[in-house]
Order: structure tokens, then C-alpha cells, then sequence
């Protein structure tokens, strides 16, 4: 399922790094990986469908 992913930043732990997590989350080939935000606090990033502001108009 595509969304948004991450975790604070509390100590150092090369286990846990966003490029680890976003591999897992990027499951099919039509998935979309954002480039990841990492700073002092928190590693975060999001993968999606690249449909993302679309509106459906169902008539």
C-alpha cells in the first residue's frame, strides 16, 4: 500500500535508514518513490500511485 513512511532520528542505527525502509515500501514497478526528507530529527519520505491531485469525476 503506497503512503508516507519514517521514524525520528534518535540515535545512530545503520539498520534503520529511510533507503532501507523506502525499498520495502516500493513494492510494484508502477509505485513512485519521493526523494526522501532526512535532518537532525527525523528521515521520512512517501511512495505513491503518480496520481496524486487527480480529481475522479464520476458522472
Amino acid at each position: 500500500m503506497p503512503g508516507i513512511y519514517g521514524f525520528s532520528v534518535t540515535q545512530c542505527n545503520p539498520a534503520n535508514t529511510i533507503e532501507k525502509m523506502s525499498d520495502a515500501m516500493h513494492l510494484y514497478d508502477h509505485f513512485v518513490k519521493d526523494t526522501p526528507l532526512c535532518n537532525e530529527q527525523v528521515e521520512a519520505s512517501r511512495v505513491h500511485l503518480g496520481h496524486i491531485g487527480e480529481k475522479n469525476i464520476a458522472n
